[in-house]
């Protein structure tokens, strides 16, 4: 199971995909977070994400149930159309 890296600005707190877009964010120092790739939370390291939810345990091939957030996002691209 592969783990995430990503940007989480430390005076909002969003974590962004990109390290640009999160310099853009919070200049001038975004943090690398790992994401779990369970439960989607993020950790300070990799070590960490990857015991979380004992992704290191879990078949190659499994796939983690979609966020409410990433469901409400797909409606919305559906209702764009």
């Amino acid at each position: 199971m592969e783990i995430q890296s990503k940007w989480r600005c430390p005076d909002c707190g969003e974590v962004h995909d990109d390290y640009g877009d999160a310099a853009e964010c919070c200049a001038p120092s975004p943090r690398e977070v790992f994401i779990c790739p369970v439960c989607k939370s993020d950790f300070i390291s990799e070590e960490i994400a990857i015991g979380c939810c004992n992704a290191d345990l879990l078949p190659e091939d499994f796939v983690p149930e979609p966020t409410t957030a990433e469901l409400e996002a797909e409606g919305q691209m559906w209702l764009e159309l």
